[in-house]
């Protein structure tokens, strides 16, 4: 029963964080699509630079190799193919996108008779505002692209704030049918949602099924969570998320025992100062916090450039190390070594560029990009780009002889790691810098 317990309070820790973050209600509908990866499944840690060689060993009493992945780059650090070969064969990853910088369609390959031959393709859909829309999914039969399942989300907005969203599915050899709709509600004068509320589909008809409030605090969050119960709302579940360095986040998890809440789960999510994650960790309480499982990332770097991941797997159930000799808890599950790094567009030489800086990093409310021009007005393009390549902020700027500050406000950007661009009017970078906003 305990078991069983704690299985139901990760999965509800999973929902809420991956579905109903508070801090992206402003643009909700992009929450389960917002993150473009690198071949490792990381995101980028240099500077809009990325490996275009991985090699992968798997753990088994000693590192065994196992594949290798060659990845090939747009001039903006985005992979637009992924070759892989392992055991089972070759198989490589085309990627398509919008002009601005979201993954539109994947389509995925197989060597097979000394040719590439399509397997499925995957097309995804935002409108101009950014939001995610839904997805098809496709696979190659006789020669055609058949559809079989997919998802689509039709949103309202007011003001520029989601207030509906209603999820819709597509199953093999089924029309769509609705599935899930969400309504949000904010304070007057906030673009943090105080209440969402879901309601299934149910014999044709919408029917209320969770409900959940947000209250926020200094790098906190509380949300309390209730279920739709014979006619009336039922509180059910109570989680504080707190926010730490480097974007860091916990998510803690409360029971109700004799009408208190008290403590009962946790994950932990850690990343370092390049935005790549290094730990997730779930805890459970039991008069003190006792590690369940998790996992860790030992990362090395050279200078920026992310050259090995080291993967290790922690969980209470000694069963999944039968075959594993480890001394310590956290064993040993993946290796990843990366090589021949890309360098998004190309930078110009020292004669003609400016000399530019940006401070403060990490920056609060405004960041500051100082010019000193060796002369000649020059004419440049200056964007901050998250981290999944979408860009921010961009802008245009004259540059006069001499020294020149530009001011750009971040305090309107979520706290994150971002890429500093800075081109002139042919396309060429003068200058890029990894940039920590608070």
């Amino acid at each position: 029963m305990i078991k069983k317990a704690l299985v139901a309070c990760a999965c509800f820790m999973c929902f809420l964080s991956m579905s109903l973050n508070a801090q992206d209600l402003k643009n909700p509908v992009n929450l389960a699509h917002d993150n473009h990866e690198n071949s490792s499944g990381l995101k980028a840690g240099v500077l809009g630079s990325f490996p275009q060689h991985m090699e992968e060993a798997f753990w088994a009493d000693a590192w065994m190799p196992y594949a290798t992945e060659d990845t090939e780059y747009s001039i903006e650090g985005l992979p637009t193919q992924i070759e892989r070969n392992d055991s089972s064969g070759k198989t490589r990853q085309l990627f398509s996108y919008n002009d601005q910088g979201w993954l539109t369609q994947t389509i995925t390959q197989t060597w097979i008779d000394m040719q590439w031959q399509n397997q499925t393709r995957t097309i995804d859909s935002m409108n101009e505002d950014g939001d995610y829309l839904g997805y098809t999914f496709d696979t190659w039969i006789d020669g055609v692209w058949v559809l079989q399942d997919g998802m689509a989300y039709t949103v309202q907005k007011e003001g520029g704030l989601t207030v509906e969203m209603i999820i819709s599915v597509k199953r093999p050899g089924l029309e769509w049918v609705n599935m899930q709709r969400y309504v949000y509600t904010y304070p007057e004068g906030s673009d943090k949602a105080s209440t969402f509320i879901m309601e299934v589909w149910n014999s044709g008809q919408w029917v209320l099924n969770l409900k959940v409030e947000y209250t926020y605090g200094d790098g906190s969050i509380e949300q309390l969570g209730y279920n739709y119960i014979n006619g009336s709302w039922t509180q059910t579940s109570k989680m504080i998320e707190t926010t730490g360095e480097y974007n860091s986040y916990y998510l803690t998890t409360y029971s109700n025992a004799n009408n208190e809440w008290v403590p009962s789960g946790r994950s932990s999510y850690e990343y370092d100062i390049h935005g790549n994650q290094i730990l997730y960790l779930l805890e459970f309480y039991t008069g003190g916090w006792e590690p369940y499982m998790g996992n860790r990332y030992l990362l090395i770097y050279d200078g920026t450039n992310l050259i090995q991941r080291i993967s290790q797997l922690f969980t209470s159930s000694e069963a999944a190390y039968q075959n594993v000799n480890q001394t310590d808890d956290w064993k040993n599950t993946l290796k990843e070594v990366f090589s021949n790094f890309h360098s998004a567009g190309v930078l110009i030489t020292s004669e003609e560029s400016l000399n530019i800086n940006s401070f403060p990093n990490p920056a609060n409310e405004m960041l500051f990009i100082k010019a000193n021009n060796p002369g000649g007005e020059k004419k440049v393009n200056v964007s901050i780009l998250n981290m999944t390549g979408q860009r921010s902020f961009t802008e245009s700027y004259s540059i006069r002889t001499g020294t020149q500050q530009i001011n750009i406000p971040v305090n309107q950007l979520p706290a994150g790691v971002y890429i500093l661009h800075i081109q002139d009017t042919n396309g060429r970078y003068l200058y890029n810098e990894m940039v920590q906003i608070h």
